[in-house]
C-alpha cells in the first residue's frame, strides 16, 4: 500500500507470462475488456508511455497517469489539458501528482489501478495489494512479459470458472497480498 491507496495490478497474460507483442495486446477477449472497464472505471489508472500509445487516447471516466522518461513524449503531450492526464518519470512522482490533484479538487480515492506495461508492473509490484489476472491457457508469440509468480506474495482469493472465447480458454483469478489477508 502506498500512503492510503490500495494498489491493484490488472493484466492478462499467456502461459509464458506474455502480455504483448509489437506494442499491442496478445488477445482481445470481450469479457476481459468488460471486466477491465468495470474494475477501473471512475478510478485512477497508471500506465507506461507505450501502453498509452497503444491505446491511442485517454481512457474516459478515469484519472489517467502516464509514466514516461522520454522528453519528446512529454513535449508532444503537454498540451493535453484537464485533470485526466499527466506525464511523470517515476512511481513517487506519480503518487505525488495524484495527491495534489485530490487535494486541489477535494476528491478522494482509495484504489489505484496499474494497467501496464511490464516495466510499470515491475515498478509497482512491491507496492501491490491486489492482482486481477486474466490467465490465458495458451502460448502466444510475445515480446513483452510479466511472468511473476503471484503465489509467492499473494493469496489467491477467487478463481472464476474457466471460460472460452473463439477456442481460447481463459480464467479470471484475483489475488490479495498475504499480509492483508486477515484485514
Amino acid at each position: 500500500m502506498i500512503k492510503n491507496y490500495k494498489i491493484h495490478l490488472i493484466l492478462a497474460r499467456d502461459l509464458n507470462g506474455g502480455i504483448g507483442k509489437d506494442n499491442e495486446l496478445l488477445f482481445k477477449i470481450p469479457a476481459d475488456l468488460k471486466r477491465f472497464k468495470k474494475l477501473t472505471e471512475f478510478n485512477p489508472i497508471i500506465m507506461g508511455r507505450k501502453t498509452f500509445e497503444s491505446i491511442g487516447k485517454i481512457l474516459p471516466n478515469r484519472y489517467n497517469i502516464v509514466l514516461t522518461s522520454k522528453q519528446a513524449f512529454y513535449q508532444k503531450t503537454r498540451n493535453i489539458t484537464g485533470p485526466l492526464f499527466v506525464n511523470v518519470e517515476n512511481t513517487e512522482k506519480a503518487i505525488e501528482i495524484f495527491d495534489q490533484y485530490c487535494f486541489k479538487t477535494n476528491k478522494s480515492f482509495t484504489d489505484i489501478y496499474i494497467i501496464g506495461g511490464a516495466n510499470v508492473y515491475e515498478q509497482f509490484y512491491d507496492y501491490a495489494d491486489e492482482v486481477h489476472l486474466t490467465q490465458i491457457y495458451s502460448r502466444f508469440e510475445a515480446d513483452t512479459f510479466f511472468d511473476y509468480d503471484f503465489y509467492e506474495k499473494f493469496m489467491h482469493i477467487h478463481e472464476h470458472p474457466i471460460q472460452e472465447y473463439e477456442g481460447l480458454k481463459y480464467q479470471f483469478i484475483d489475488f490479495k497480498e498475504q499480509k492483508l489477508w486477515n484485514k
